[in-house]
Order: structure tokens, then sequence, then C-alpha cells
């Protein structure tokens, strides 16, 4: 086996192949074996066998070979896994690592770009304020107009009323308090 051909992405493919499919042989040629072997010794009684001690002897035998059958399956995954980290650790490193290394210059350029804007934004509006603080108050601008104050119209000019006199008997509630009319809720 030629290293330097392994260290490719075909070289790994081709081996990784040739093991799958060996294994996956063996697995077949395994999987028929434990039928076989099961099979035979479940009809095979020894001197002494209870009603169903053969068949169990013959269970515990297969299913050793059903596990060893399991076991190169999954040697078959594993093989099939480690072409797939071969490809993407090794072969492909380098064009991600590129690839990542272009897109971070990329957002690099965008963020100088962003900042770039924002410092002459901040210094167009910090022109504009001290070009307004450098204006004579005589003359000035017909924009800025000065807010004309407003007063809250009063529902009732007097909120609480008080009873005429001490030895008059209570009365109504509208008497403390005035109805007022809201609007209705839409």
């Amino acid at each position: 086996m030629d290293i330097d051909r392994l260290m490719t992405r075909d070289g790994m493919r081709d081996y990784t192949d040739g093991q799958r499919e060996t294994w996956v042989n063996d697995v077949s040629g395994v999987d028929t074996l434990a039928q076989v072997v099961e099979a035979r010794l479940a009809q095979t009684e020894i001197k002494g066998d209870g009603r169903r001690s053969a068949k169990r002897r013959a269970r515990k035998v297969a299913k050793r070979f059903r596990k060893a059958s399991r076991l190169v399956r999954e040697a078959a995954a594993e093989i099939e896994a480690a072409n797939a980290v071969f490809v993407r650790e090794v072969v492909e490193l380098p064009e991600r690592r590129a690839e990542a290394l272009e897109r971070k210059k990329e957002r690099e350029q965008r963020r100088e770009q962003a900042r770039a804007l924002a410092s002459g934004q901040a210094a167009g509006a910090l022109a504009e304020s001290a070009h307004g603080f450098n204006t004579d108050p005589q003359c000035q601008s017909s924009q800025v107009i000065p807010p004309v104050p407003q007063s809250a119209p009063l529902l009732n000019p007097q909120p609480f009323a008080m009873p005429q006199s001490s030895n008059a008997p209570p009365g109504e509630i509208t008497d403390y308090f005035p109805r007022i009319d809201l609007p209705e809720a839409m």
C-alpha cells in the first residue's frame, strides 16, 4: 500500500471502498455460518441433555456469531465515517480556511465602510451644530419659532364644592363632585 496515494482523496476512497466491500462480504458469510451452526447444534443432543438444552446451547453459540457479524457491520460503517472525516478535515480544510478568511476580509471592509460613513455623519452633525451656535442672536432663522404656551381647559373650575351650612343634612354626592361628561370610548 502506497501511503502517499492513501493520503489523497481518491486513494482514501479506494481503500475504504475495498475494506467496506470485504467486510460486507464477511458479514454475509458470518450470518450464514451462524444460521448453519445454530441449526446443526439444535439437532445435536449430548447425553444427559434436558428437553430444550440443545436449542439453548445452539442459541448461545449463534449469539456470538451474530455479535461478530454486528461488529463487522459497525467496522464497515466506521471505515466510511473515517473517509468522510478525512475528506472534511484534511482534504477540504485549506479551501474552507481560505473561504473563511475571504469572508472575514469582506466583513472587515463592510465594517470599515460603516465606520467611515458614521464618522462622516458625526462630523457633519457637529459642524451643523457648531455653525448654529455661531449665529447672531439678533438674526434668528425663520425656522426657529418659540413655542406658544398652552393652557389646559378646566372641566370644572371649582372641583370640590362644600355644602352651604354646617347644620344642613348632607346632600347628594353630586353636590360635592359635579358630573363630568366624558367622550365614550371607541
